[in-house]
């Protein structure tokens, strides 16, 4: 029993790299990463509920099993809030310009 499925948290962080590397704006590219592992947990999660429900456990209506994969295809659109949020709170205000001092004479 593991509480962070590596494989998982491995495909949201590899298609939110590939996410954000095909914007030409290298700025923005730990904003396009968050948006990217957003995106990629709800791409496999829905993934994941498509092959669960052509599973003979979900024809044969063993409920256990069926909620398992749902349940498992749910950890996917966690991760990529997870990873969405770590990279928007810490590396988003590193990206931002300040804002220029206004003097007054």
């Amino acid at each position: 029993e593991q509480f962070i499925d590596k494989t998982m948290l491995s495909f949201v962080i590899l298609f939110a790299i590939i996410y954000a590397a095909t914007f030409r704006n290298k700025a923005a590219f730990y904003k396009n990463f968050g948006d990217g592992a957003l995106r990629a947990g709800w791409i496999f999660a829905m993934m994941s509920l498509i092959v669960a429900t052509n599973s003979p456990f979900f024809g044969e209506l063993h409920m256990v099993e069926v909620g398992m994969a749902f349940a498992t295809s749910v950890l996917y659109v966690l991760y990529g809030l997870v990873d969405f949020n770590i990279f928007l709170v810490m590396f988003l205000p590193l990206t931002l310009k300040p804002y220029a001092s206004v003097t007054s004479d």
